[in-house]
């Protein structure tokens, strides 16, 4: 029979093995980052000036179906043709590879192209200067400027940054 001391010991010792493992995964992990660096083109650190941060929480009460005049959050609107930075990971936006174009998503999805995000999960992503980078799976900060879609025609996707500045944030 186990008594309530032994049990006490058994679930310090797994605890003390997952915290263990967890430091060792922000350890190593930070280490690696510092090996790794920046996958080539993507830059090594943030860009001069004052960007404002995107709430994923308000830009996912956007609704838009195209075709149709899109409604998009009042925290959201303000940002248009402001400076912004958004923090997530890439998509492909038209086929997998290196890109000039990406989506960006708070989280990592499975298969972009069998379960896609609605039109407010994700925001377009387009590189300055059309470089074109290789994708990554670790989470980068996007930072260039927001256009929210009017309904015009010509929008594709709900939200947009443009001359956007990629930087890989591995831990």
């Amino acid at each position: 029979m186990v008594t309530s001391y032994q049990q006490q010991r058994q679930r310090k010792k797994r605890l003390t093995l997952i915290f263990g493992l967890l430091f060792a995964v922000v350890v190593v992990g930070g280490a690696l980052s510092q090996v790794l660096g920046a996958p080539p083109g993507y830059a090594s650190k943030p860009p001069v000036g004052q960007f404002a941060p995107i709430n994923w929480q308000a830009m996912m009460l956007g609704q838009w179906a195209y075709g149709k005049k899109p409604v998009v959050p009042a925290a959201v609107q303000t940002l248009n043709g402001q400076m912004v930075t958004a923090r997530g990971y890439l998509l492909p936006l038209h086929s997998p590879g290196v890109a000039s174009q990406f989506f960006i998503a708070p989280k990592p999805r499975g298969c972009y192209f069998c379960s896609p995000p609605a039109a407010s999960e994700v925001v377009q992503v387009n590189i300055a200067g059309g470089k074109q980078l290789p994708p990554t799976m670790w989470m980068v900060n996007v930072y260039g400027k927001l256009r929210v879609a009017t309904g015009a025609p010509s929008d594709q996707v709900l939200y947009v940054i443009d001359d956007a500045t990629l930087l890989v944030k591995h831990i």
